[in-house]
């Protein structure tokens, strides 16, 4: 640095000069990726971190039901959903020094799904008839495609295979109330069950109830 000064009064002037450093640090590039993107419900979803020149890191994964859970200063953290849902991740990248702090943010969003299932029973019928069970598996955009079913009554398996999934059905010779249960599974191992009450009444008739219970495991 050179200073050049001359007074006014006396005309003098002087020269003089001197150094300084200025440092400047970079900005990361921060850019991440998921490995298990639609992953179900109670997976560990896998964040690859793709950040340049990042040495600190700062996860924010959109879940604030999970507590502290919620984030995470891993360079490639995973993180477990409880629940569907689409969730915004972020991640703030900075490089740090002694003498400053760089930081930039991406925001990715991720996708937590399950197959979604449901049973549609015939409507009533008298006992030794067949009764009927329809399976309905809407489609969810990203999720991977079913790949097996089980159907079951009172938890005993009954009819099982590769997918397509066909209809169910069953003579009932004694008069109770039994639980049938549809649990399908995607190719990669994410699965949801569905399940359905008939009541047989001593006048030989059926009563069938739904239950809106669907679970999901890995």
């Amino acid at each position: 640095i050179f200073i050049h000064v001359t007074g006014q009064a006396t005309r003098c002037s002087s020269d003089t000069s001197g150094t300084d450093i200025v440092r400047v640090r970079p900005t990361p590039n921060t850019n991440f990726d998921i490995v298990n993107d639609y992953a179900c419900p109670g997976t560990a979803m896998q964040f690859t971190n793709q950040t340049d020149t990042a040495n600190v890191y700062s996860w924010d994964f959109g879940d604030p039901a999970s507590g502290a859970s919620n984030y995470s200063s891993s360079p490639n953290p995973t993180h477990i959903y409880a629940a569907t849902g689409d969730y915004q991740v972020t991640l703030s990248a900075s490089y740090a020094s002694p003498d400053t702090t760089c930081t930039s943010s991406k925001t990715i969003t991720v996708h937590v799904a399950a197959p979604v299932v449901q049973i549609i029973p015939q409507s009533a019928a008298c006992i030794a008839d067949t009764v009927g069970f329809i399976p309905v598996i809407n489609s969810v955009p990203g999720l991977a495609a079913i790949g097996s079913y089980t159907w079951y009554i009172d938890n005993v398996p009954y009819l099982s295979g590769a997918a397509p999934v066909p209809a169910f059905s069953h003579v009932f010779s004694q008069q109770g109330v039994y639980t049938i249960k549809l649990m399908v599974a995607t190719v990669n191992g994410c699965s949801a069950t569905v399940y359905d009450t008939i009541k047989r009444s001593e006048e030989h008739t059926s009563e069938l109830q739904s239950r809106v219970d669907i679970s999901y495991a890995v």
